[in-house]
């Protein structure tokens, strides 16, 4: 069979690991890859997959085939035109990973009789069915290792500090890391209070992207608490670092799925691991 595989939208650690096990299960198939994501079916950039280079690129972050977010994939001529590359190039299934828009293209392909294994690979973790995502995990320790890091210097001249995280509109990666931290203060939710119960010399506050300006999130926390408050955006980080082991171990068990979906001729499906349940869902 020949198999595309694609990553969309933004890129997750892990993408790389991921697509090289799938790909290290697939070899006896033809595998393309299309580049940056749906666009890449757009415009007809579909090569085959250098297995030999994914290797050498599988516990790096990034994506080696590139990823984009394609606004021409949602309009009917950007649509047609996908499928018309993927019927000339003889695509019998297409891989995607990705999040939520990622989902609704598979969807959309679906829907219009293309064959598609969806793996959920994002960092904010907000997929609409229940499961664990590939990039998840690493982002979490991404953002507790930068504080860590961080926090030894507002010590030193008692300061506390908040910390921006990533998530976009989900408060996963948020709610985690101030866990694990044992914040004195986690702001996940527009109704959330800017009270903090025990105060002390230096404080950790892990708020959520796109609720409030961290600026004013400290000055606010400054002028109540009378001790100095800065701020800090942990940024990129949390998609440039390496994959973690438990990563890692999650990429090859979705790979694993993936080989069992083709066998099973499960296709059309979305893949889905929570605790230590692994399942082939399909779409609806």
């Amino acid at each position: 069979m020949n198999i595309v595989l694609l990553a969309s939208g933004g890129d997750a650690p892990g993408m790389n690991s991921c697509l090289y096990e799938i790909c290290r299960h697939l070899k006896k198939h033809k595998l393309f890859a299309s580049l940056y994501g749906f666009k890449g079916l757009i415009e007809n950039q579909i090569i085959k997959v250098d297995i030999k280079k994914l290797k050498d690129e599988r516990k790096k972050a990034g994506v080696l085939f590139k990823t984009s977010r394609c606004d021409e994939f949602k309009t009917d001529d950007g649509f047609k035109t996908a499928l018309k590359n993927l019927k000339q190039n003889h695509i019998d299934i297409v891989i995607i990973l990705g999040g939520d828009g990622s989902f609704k293209g598979g969807q959309k392909l679906v829907k219009h009789g293309v064959k598609v294994i969806f793996v959920p690979a994002t960092i904010d973790n907000d997929m609409p069915y229940q499961t664990n995502c590939i990039g998840f995990d690493t982002a979490v320790y991404a953002c507790a290792n930068y504080i860590k890091n961080v926090m030894p210097s507002m010590k030193a001249f008692d300061r506390s500090c908040v910390f921006e995280v990533m998530g976009r509109n989900n408060p996963s990666i948020c709610n985690k890391c101030g866990e694990l931290l044992k914040a004195e203060l986690v702001i996940s939710n527009p109704k959330d209070k800017l009270e903090i119960k025990k105060i002390n010399k230096s404080n950790i506050v892990v708020l959520q992207e796109n609720l409030f300006n961290k600026e004013d999130v400290a000055k606010k926390l400054e002028e109540r608490y009378n001790i100095t408050f800065k701020s800090a955006c942990v940024g990129y980080l949390q998609r440039g670092t390496s994959p973690t082991n438990e990563e890692i171990k999650l990429c090859k068990k979705y790979a694993n799925l993936v080989e069992k979906a083709i066998k099973t001729k499960s296709f059309s499906c979305a893949l889905k691991i929570s605790n230590q349940d692994m399942t082939i869902e399909l779409f609806n």
